[in-house]
């Protein structure tokens, strides 16, 4: 991605599946998800999101890294999930590259004007705007449908991100 004004990296974090989307000029030019080897201690993950961060960091050059904010830190699980989250925050900031973390709720009311919209909603939604993700979207198996919902979940972080930044930017008077 060329460096610019504009360029977003979005990341759906997460301990075993990473996804991500960039955006270029409010338009998205790439997705994916990310595996992250389960055959360590936290150190050795940490180790693995840090690479994957720094590598995408360099790929797309974004201006701004955008996350889902998590919302229950007490679960354990999700206590490492916290952990993958400040180890995001620390290598957009190490990069000098502005943070970001919107809350699920807010993301889904931004795509879906439903603040309590499912995920499969929200894919849904999003499928509307990018048709070509539908290939994405239905499976014969139960995980690609979960494995592929960490692409929908960094892309609705990002479309949520541009749209807010829409909302509140000042608009030039004529």
């Amino acid at each position: 991605m060329p460096n610019g004004n504009n360029a977003i990296l979005s990341i759906d974090p997460g301990t075993r599946y990473m996804g991500y989307a960039g955006f270029i000029h409010g338009e998205l030019a790439d997705h994916g998800v990310k595996t992250i080897r389960q055959n360590g201690t936290l150190n050795t993950m940490l180790n693995q999101i840090g690479t994957i961060m720094s590598r995408l960091i360099a790929e797309k050059r974004p201006q701004v890294v955008i996350i889902e904010k998590n919302n229950f830190s007490q679960i354990r699980q999700n206590v490492r999930l916290a952990i993958v989250t400040q180890r995001l925050r620390a290598i957009a900031r190490q990069s000098r590259i502005r943070f970001a973390e919107l809350d699920s709720r807010t993301i889904r009311k931004l795509v879906c004007q439903n603040g309590n919209a499912t995920k499969r909603e929200l894919a849904r939604t999003i499928c509307t705007r990018y048709p070509d993700l539908k290939a994405y979207l239905e499976s014969d198996r139960r995980w690609k449908e979960r494995y592929y919902q960490n692409i929908f979940d960094a892309i609705g972080c990002g479309m949520a991100y541009l749209s807010k930044n829409r909302e509140t930017r000042p608009r030039a008077s004529h």
